[in-house]
């Protein structure tokens, strides 16, 4: 029988399971799962896929667009074809169903994992339909490896071993099931249209073709998907896959997947508050639109102090790249949970300030589910998984159940990802994403899936922020990262207060090193950013774009600004001063005295302390030793530390980034008692900084948040105090 036959109802054998839910007793015909996986790759090429990883995924296979993306469907449907096997005795329910043919040549079959099985019984057919398939690198051999990949690790091939022909007929039943299998993988060719045979299989194209079945084998997979269709009167497999076509865009739009434009807003709108540009990103904005017009996409770097506008300017940055057209959205990675946070209020914001119809900005890291600002109450009440809108409704008829209270953010935001965007490795889909370093890191290291994180990061322009926080292991993981986003042609933008210039060259070098341009032809270039300033290289021709020295001269002159640094020699508690030497204050006693005038007179300050048991004790000496005006210690004295409850932490955090905000109003006095876990967060400003000495990089990039607020009312001259132990 020929396709067309086996694409009629009752054509061929439905009687495989490849699904099997034992609440409903229902059974779903493998058949069936690949075809609905193929009609989802084929709408994720259309409708997540951006252009730009379309071209490269077209360009790795040396195919057409349209080729292209038959191709990508027939490969995703193939994905599971290895549970043709073994697979199909482990439920004694479904296995009961299959048709007697088959369960009667089963042979001497072993039992192996399906994705194992897929990777070496494809690879045979795939010989068969004109792929080379004689060495490790050949195109039949990459695509079976694809196959054997969609569950996260890629597994080696031996060809002339345990994926030979021979061997791999005996471990996977008799003829009957081979045939099954031709069966299949034909009918999956003929109706995804997949002809075209690729000459080139990329490891780039590769990875983004692994990641794309991954996420339609987990839409299809979805419990409410494929149920119903379980349970619907028989089709045949022509007549499926003609609804499963039909059917997918919905689901694809249901996931919150589908990709966006923002329309064109004034400056002033997407960022609200400022007036206009300042020097800095007004320079970005004129010189980085006529550069990435010219050249193309590719890395920036900028450097300045903090409370700059280091993040306007990446926002930006991040507009004039995605307007080329080769790359939608945003990807923010900072180095801790409260950075995150604080970055996640400012891009949702920006998103928001552009009114789409529906934008979901998901918030990734490992505390992630303790922050108020992207939790949701009605998301929670409901199926975790899916979702089958973008909100379900309440059907109480209380118009006032589930307000908002007072200052509280509305839950119907169009920021809110679905649920199924709210997985833990899902949520860096969503085509605004905030997140910590480690999450992108993992795409470039041996762990599962991560080829679908570096689908996930590929799509859009990332901007690694404080980068200078990196310690050497993640800031050499980061090189391979940015190697890899260079080969796949995905902009970056680079932010840092004291980043080193041989850092910054060495991480501009590895980019341009996976865009096409080797080392020995990159070392003659001097690809350290002037301060303040910014630096562009170009991925298609490593040309450097420099910030204009008058800009880089009038935004160093407006936000110059001046800190009293002061030394003092102190006795920790643990420590007894040598004998015939004269005795030095205690710790305590020099941070009372510092913080003294700020109690009394009002004003901002931040103690930093080395550990957390030290932040607990100043505290508690601090609500003692010094009056406190207004009613005493409680609302003006605060302990902020990483043993506090994750809700209690967040919240706290939240409180103390808007009080010492640099821009809005501050509180009268505000006195916060910490350790590093403030060191980096965003726009926090404060006339007095006491703190135990620490390496002297972080303490100078939190000295710069000192004395950066224009409505100050706290004592003048800001003083940092460093206190060695």
């Amino acid at each position: 029988m020929g396709v067309r036959e086996d694409a009629r109802h009752g054509g061929i054998d439905l009687t495989p399971w490849g699904k099997f839910d034992r609440g409903a007793w229902a059974v779903y015909p493998l058949l069936f799962h690949l075809l609905d996986v193929a009609a989802l790759a084929g709408v994720l090429w259309d409708r997540y896929l951006t252009r730009g990883q379309r071209r490269l995924i077209a360009a790795g296979l040396a195919l057409t667009l349209a080729e292209a993306r038959c191709l990508v469907m027939f490969i995703a449907g193939l994905h599971d074809l290895g549970k043709l096997s073994a697979f199909q005795e482990q439920e004694a329910h479904p296995w009961a169903r299959v048709s007697d043919t088959l369960r009667a040549d089963i042979r001497d079959w072993r039992r192996m994992p399906h994705e194992r099985a897929s990777m070496h019984s494809v690879l045979h057919l795939l010989a068969e339909a004109g792929y080379p398939a004689d060495t490790s690198d050949s195109p039949g051999v990459l695509v079976a490896q694809i196959l054997g990949g969609h569950h996260g690790r890629f597994l080696q091939v031996d060809i002339d071993g345990a994926a030979k022909a021979s061997r791999v007929n005996l471990a996977l039943g008799g003829p009957a099931w081979q045939d099954l299998r031709r069966r299949y993988f034909a009918l999956l060719r003929h109706l995804t249209g997949a002809t075209a045979v690729p000459s080139d299989v990329s490891a780039p194209a590769a990875v983004l073709i692994t990641g794309i079945g991954i996420i339609a084998d987990r839409l299809a997979s979805q419990r409410h998907y494929w149920l119903p269709k379980a349970q619907a009167p028989a089709f045949g497999a022509s007549e499926h896959f003609a609804q499963a076509v039909r059917d997918a865009p919905a689901v694809v739009e249901e996931s919150g997947l589908a990709r966006i434009t923002l329309p064109q807003v004034p400056f002033t709108r997407a960022h609200g508050g400022l007036e206009g540009p300042n020097a800095l990103q007004a320079s970005v904005i004129g010189q980085l639109t006529a550069a990435v017009g010219e050249k193309g996409p590719g890395i920036l770097v900028v450097t300045d102090a903090t409370g700059g506008g280091k993040s306007v300017t990446a926002l930006e940055a991040a507009r004039i790249f995605n307007a080329c057209g080769d790359t939608a959205g945003i990807l923010w990675l900072l180095p801790t949970m409260a950075t995150t946070d604080a970055a996640y209020d400012l891009l949702e914001a920006y998103v928001a300030a552009h009114h789409p119809e529906h934008a979901p900005v998901s918030l990734v890291h490992s505390h992630s589910y303790d922050n108020t600002a992207y939790t949701d109450h009605r998301l929670a009440a409901h199926e975790p998984s899916t979702s089958d809108a973008y909100w379900p409704d309440s059907g109480d008829g209380d118009d006032d159940e589930g307000k908002p209270a007072a200052g509280e953010r509305p839950e119907e935001r169009v920021t809110v990802p679905d649920g199924w965007l709210r997985g833990w490795d899902r949520a860096l889909l969503a085509q605004f994403t905030v997140a910590t370093h480690d999450q992108a890191l993992m795409a470039v290291l041996p762990v599962r899936f991560s080829a679908l994180r570096m689908l996930a990061l590929c799509g859009r322009t990332v901007i690694v922020d404080e980068v200078h926080a990196l310690p050497p292991y993640m800031r050499q993981t980061l090189s391979r990262l940015l190697h890899w986003l260079g080969a796949l042609g995905c902009p970056v933008v680079l932010l840092s207060a004291t980043l080193p210039g041989h850092i910054s060259s060495q991480l501009v070098r590895s980019y341009l090193d996976g865009a096409g341009h080797p080392h020995p032809a990159t070392a003659h270039l001097d690809c350290r950013p002037s301060y303040p300033g910014w630096l562009y290289a170009a991925a298609s021709d490593a040309s450097l774009t420099r910030i204009d020295p008058a800009a880089a001269k009038a935004h160093a002159d407006r936000h110059r600004r001046r800190v009293d640094l002061r030394l003092h020699p102190v006795r920790h508690p643990s420590c007894t001063d040598p004998e015939d030497t004269p005795a030095r204050e205690s710790r305590l006693e020099r941070i009372t005295q510092e913080i003294a005038p700020v109690a009394r007179s009002g004003g901002c300050a931040a103690v930093y302390c080395a550990t957390m048991a030290d932040a607990q004790t100043t505290y508690t000496h601090l609500r003692t030793a010094l009056d406190w005006p207004d009613g005493g210690p409680d609302g003006q004295l605060l302990l902020l530390h990483a043993r506090l409850p994750g809700y209690q932490r967040e919240a706290l955090t939240r409180r103390i980034r808007t009080a010492l905000a640099s821009a809005g109003e501050r509180p009268g006095r505000l006195v916060v008692v910490t350790t590093s876990l403030l060191d980096m967060s965003l726009n926090i400003d404060v006339d007095v900084m006491v703190r135990t000495w620490r390496p002297c990089t972080p303490s100078c990039n939190a000295w710069a948040a000192c004395g950066a607020s224009t409505t100050s009312n706290g004592p003048t001259g800001c003083a940092a105090v460093a206190a060695p132990a």
